[in-house]
């Protein structure tokens, strides 16, 4: 089905990017290696200019060598990409909603108060204006909320309605360390959640309470955005094809990436255009319609 649009859902800024050095001012342990790190942007050390992301873009975070002295955890040299979950442009405090899933996240989590790390950004394509909130779904697994959260806060500061968010985890608890930086976003009844463990919300996957509210959504839903671990990504895709016929479909991908620019491919996914070449996550992404991907193959897991 073709979608008539007044303005693009995806937009390709191209500003300069910089280097942020930043100091760690929290780093919180919220359960089952999920944590909460709070970041202190100074300037950009080429541009001198404040930090800026546009919702959709994303950032490589790079540790100093100095920045753990934990026995055993292995440092490395490659930074790693995440999405903001909130940022404070005034007091240009950054918050990165993470999951210690191999050797740079572990050592992110031996972060303490003090240290320090830089930042590259903005990186990658970002939300356009043409995605209306007040008939946007988004739709969350584990820590890929972090981007759809992000996204929402900056259609309040500009005034917008809240869109509504499903989310879920395995683990209940997860869902809960988060109500406070969700309260800040979204109106309670824009919140609902799903947990395998059934302890938070309703027990089961985010297909299964979306599946509750499906008869209304079909009708008034023209974009659903959705962001976490591939599997969950493409169940969605196919179940979204069926269920909502004429919304847009757009995910977010934070693949494993070497270099966060576009110059070494090492984050391509295969483009469902069979005339296209592959696509680079760090570039062309990390937000694609679902349309453009070839959900059948194998992609890099997310972080």
């Amino acid at each position: 089905m073709t979608i008539l649009r007044t303005a693009p859902l995806l937009s390709f800024p191209k500003p300069l990017i910089d280097d942020f050095p930043a100091t760690v001012l929290a780093n919180t342990a919220l359960g089952n290696d999920v944590y909460l790190l709070t970041l202190k942007l100074a300037q950009g050390l080429h541009q001198q200019e404040a930090f800026s992301c546009l919702a959709g873009q994303f950032f490589m975070l790079e540790l100093s060598p100095s920045s753990s002295d934990s026995v055993g955890v292995p440092s490395f040299d490659f930074r790693r990409p995440f999405s903001p979950l909130l940022f404070d442009e005034t007091t240009q405090e950054l918050l990165i909603y993470y999951k210690v899933v191999g050797d740079g996240t572990r050592r992110m989590s031996h972060l303490s108060v003090g240290n320090k790390v830089q930042i590259m950004a903005p990186l990658g394509n970002a939300l356009g204006e043409g995605v209306n909130p007040a008939k946007t779904l988004l739709v969350g697994g584990g820590v890929g909320v972090a981007p759809l959260v992000y996204w929402a806060s900056q259609q309040k500061a500009n005034g917008l309605p809240a869109p509504v968010l499903v989310w879920g985890s395995r683990f209940g608890s997860d869902l809960d360390a988060l109500r406070p930086q969700l309260a800040d976003v979204f109106p309670p009844e824009k919140v609902l959640l799903a947990s395998d463990d059934g302890t938070v919300g309703e027990k089961g996957t985010v297909i299964d309470l979306i599946k509750q509210h499906q008869t209304v959504w079909a009708e008034t839903i023209e974009t659903i955005v959705v962001c976490g671990p591939t599997p969950m990504m493409k169940a969605c895709v196919a179940y979204f094809s069926e269920a909502f016929p004429k919304a847009t479909v757009l995910v977010s991908l934070e693949n494993h990436m070497p270099c966060g620019t576009g110059a070494c491919f090492g984050c391509v996914v295969e483009n469902a255009n069979p005339d296209g070449l592959p696509l680079r996550v760090c570039y062309e992404g990390p937000v694609f319609e679902a349309s453009q991907l070839v959900w059948e193959a194998k992609q890099p897991c997310h972080h």
